[in-house]
């Protein structure tokens, strides 16, 4: 079996003022879980990255952006400039998360095991970050079926249901075993230079959000494996905005949190996966999109939130329609 973690090279983007979570990340990967070497892409940073520079030296390798270009250009390039190392397997991480102490060496040796059964291009597996991994729920994976709108889909109501008033019901306790899913984020995904080499890039024109679900989607869609290992946490060190209480609906947190350009890119991007990878029943998805739209409308008048409303709108237009990159008005912060 192979156990050399030196064979990993983490790659992480970071952009804005976040040294002191950038920080964290690279001490724990360095000092606690023995990576040996790190990819940074620059993507706009306002911190001073000289000091990590001064720290680690030559054990990281600054990728920059000239601005903030996106999660998917950014990754891309990080994975770009990782894959021309000799890097034999890629660790990524947002740059506000961190494994957990000994998480590193059992999605490691999860992956190992995995490859011997499927194959070094056809194996991933990916770490349990309990914020977020809202699908996995005592030990089954529950993700949208096909045909789903924004994750919304008839078929899943009596679950939700059941979900919603389930009051011992808590994500933050994972099951204890590995779960095949079909899509992961780019925060805990370990694989072998080969599945990277063979998957291509993440879509630029995506910009940012679920540019790591179209990307992980196409590697399961092509036959590949991805297992999230439910002993091996990742740590977020800081909330995304797209969380809330358990108990906060989608509609909710739509309409009231988050700044526009992230709402806009959020919807656009999820609908267009919607419609171009996950879309079997074309009557199916209509019946989900309208019954989506008609909850967020009666949403938006109890809120008296209309321009949100509209604003969420035109990303599912967009969306639809394809019409993808940086939006003139809805620029990069």
């Amino acid at each position: 079996m192979e156990e050399n973690l030196g064979g990993i090279t983490l790659v992480t983007v970071t952009y804005g003022d976040r040294l002191v979570f950038l920080s964290s990340l690279l001490n724990r990967a360095f000092n606690t879980e023995g990576i040996e070497n790190a990819i940074i892409v620059d993507n706009g940073s306002r911190s001073d990255l000289s000091l990590l520079e001064a720290e680690w030296g030559n054990r990281i390798k600054f990728v920059k952006m000239g601005g903030n270009t996106g999660s998917a250009a950014g990754y891309g390039a990080g994975i770009e400039a990782a894959l021309k190392t000799d890097a034999r397997f890629l660790l990524l991480m947002d740059d506000d998360n961190a494994p957990a102490e000994g998480s590193t060496f059992i999605l490691f040796r999860e992956l190992i095991r995995l490859r011997s059964e499927v194959g070094n291009c056809s194996a991933a597996v990916s770490g349990f970050r309990a914020g977020r991994s809202t699908h996995l729920k005592r030990g089954r994976a529950a993700f949208p079926a096909h045909s789903n709108f924004m994750g919304f889909h008839i078929k899943d109501l009596p679950y939700k249901i059941l979900r919603y008033f389930d009051s011992k019901s808590k994500v933050s306790d994972p099951p204890s075993e590995t779960i095949q899913v079909p899509y992961a984020p780019y925060g805990g995904l370990l694989a072998g230079r080969e599945v990277f080499e063979k998957n291509g890039l993440p879509k630029k024109d995506f910009v940012l959000y679920a540019d790591d679900w179209e990307y992980t989607l196409r590697f399961t869609r092509s036959g590949g494996i991805i297992s999230v290992v439910t002993n091996a946490p990742i740590d977020d060190l800081e909330q995304s905005w797209f969380e809330g209480g358990r108990r906060e609906s989608i509609f909710k947190q739509s309409l009231t949190k988050g700044a526009d350009f992230r709402l806009y890119y959020t919807f656009r991007n999820h609908v267009w996966i919607n419609v171009n990878m996950q879309k079997s029943s074309p009557l199916l998805y209509r019946i989900n999109k309208w019954m989506f739209i008609s909850i967020i409308y009666v949403y938006a008048v109890y809120l008296n939130q209309f321009p949100r409303y509209y604003l969420i709108r035109r990303a599912i237009r967009d969306g639809e329609l394809e019409k993808l990159g940086i939006d003139s008005e809805f620029r990069l912060s």
